[in-house]
């Protein structure tokens, strides 16, 4: 944890001092070094907010200037930087059990992580020669009906939500109301 948190405060420290002179390509140095702590499988970059998946944890960093609701998501913040403002939160990954959301018709554990990844809306980001940065969605393999917004149980098929609002109620175990 404590290597984790020195992580974090290098690259907390370094975009308060060198953000508007640095490349993205700096920063993506700087978050694998993070992620190299948690043994990541995957970044997602949205605009200011990142999300690192791990392989034990995840962990989401939340810019000052914006507010997270992390009730009943199991994320907890553990950091806030005092140059940048920047708040943390950790989630410690619960693998498999009673606590695993579940398909109502078939009962298969649903991971969020893998097979909600749309919840995230994974981008891929490009810079160009004048060093703008620019997004395209990616991930064909998600399962989601892009014209329904239906998320499916990747078992059964049964449609588990139809909006991407409604994915943390099934994580919190809530009823949800389909195509309401």
């Amino acid at each position: 944890m404590d290597s984790l948190i020195e992580k974090i405060k290098s690259f907390e420290w370094c975009w308060h001092i060198e953000h508007d002179i640095r490349r993205y390509d700096y920063w993506d140095e700087k978050l694998q070094e993070i992620g190299k702590v948690i043994k990541i499988k995957k970044i997602t970059r949205l605009i200011t907010h990142f999300l690192f998946i791990g392989e034990t944890i995840d962990l989401i960093r939340i810019p000052a200037f914006f507010e997270f609701d992390n009730e009943g998501t199991g994320f907890e913040m553990f950091y806030k930087d005092s140059h940048t403002g920047a708040k943390w939160y950790m989630k410690k990954k619960k693998l498999g059990g009673d606590n695993m959301p579940r398909c109502p018709k078939c009962g298969k554990e649903i991971d969020h992580l893998k097979d909600f990844s749309p919840v995230w809306q994974e981008y891929k980001m490009t810079i160009d020669e004048n060093s703008d940065a620019h997004y395209e969605f990616v991930d064909d393999s998600l399962p989601i009906d892009s014209m329904n917004d239906e998320y499916q149980c990747p078992e059964c098929e049964e449609v588990l939500f139809t909006y991407a609002d409604d994915a943390i109620k099934f994580l919190r175990g809530e009823t949800l109301t389909k195509g309401e």
